[in-house]
């Protein structure tokens, strides 16, 4: 999500810049990375409240890590699934970082 996006959201993967720039990522900018917790979703709540906060306050990026159709299940499933969730969503802000240029100093991590 980006305040020059006229997208609702797009669906990004990792070795894959040209989808980033085309929703209107900047590496200069700030990036901010959302992580909803468990019987949540990237789409609404948690994220949503963030990233229209977040937008609101200053121009930069916000990525949105979905897992919804891992979190939205038995506790104890969704909570086998957190350490992968996680590897991936360093290997993305690795991508980020080493692809894409962004400064690690500008990336912040937030979970819910």
């Amino acid at each position: 999500f980006t305040r020059v996006s006229d997208v609702k959201y797009t669906v990004v993967t990792i070795g894959d810049p040209e989808i980033l720039y085309e929703a209107g990522f900047n590496s200069s900018k700030n990036t901010k990375v959302l992580i909803h917790g468990w019987m949540d979703n990237a789409t609404v709540d948690f994220s949503e409240d963030l990233e229209y906060s977040y937008l609101l306050a200053e121009d930069l990026n916000i990525i949105a890590v979905n897992w919804a159709r891992m979190a939205q299940t038995f506790y104890p499933l969704s909570r086998s699934a957190v350490s992968p969730v996680g590897r991936y969503t360093a290997k993305f802000v690795d991508f980020l970082v080493l692809e894409m240029g962004v400064s690690p100093a500008s990336v912040h991590l937030l979970g819910h």
